[in-house]
């Protein structure tokens, strides 16, 4: 699920004052100037506050009834978006397998290797075993 307007939830880390708004000036005080509580659209500190709140999120589980329950709770403070069948989360790919998940970072860790000048490396051996399977209980 996707929040909607994310950009508009992130917390302002200090005190930003802006002008009242056009049509909204207060008649008894028109000096007076608006602190801001969130960040808006355009402001320069917006697309950092954006970048740390993370808008997307999983629900999961083996309770469908508590699934959807969460769906609506959530739909009731903010405008979501069904975003369908995970396939990518947290720059992890996601692939439904016929006894589970199978998550892989190859694409992000390409992506590092060309942003670094890597491409060329020479290749270690994995820190752990590949394709280890884990149960519910590990």
């Amino acid at each position: 699920m996707d929040v909607k307007n994310a950009f508009l939830h992130g917390e302002v880390d200090r005190d930003i004052y802006t002008e009242q708004p056009r049509d909204f000036e207060s008649k008894t005080h028109p000096q007076y100037v608006c602190k801001l509580r969130k960040t808006l659209y355009g402001l320069k500190q917006a697309p950092k506050a954006w970048y740390d709140k993370i808008d997307d999120l999983i629900i999961t589980g083996d309770d469908e009834e508590e699934i959807n329950s969460t769906r609506e709770n959530l739909s009731i403070c903010f405008q979501m978006k069904e975003l369908g069948e995970l396939r990518h989360f947290l720059r992890l790919e996601v692939e439904h397998i016929k006894d589970g998940l199978f998550l892989c970072q190859q694409k992000y860790a390409k992506d590092l290797l060309q942003r670094y000048g890597m491409l060329n490396c020479k290749p270690i051996s994995t820190p752990m075993e590949p394709n280890i399977r884990f149960c519910a209980e590990e």
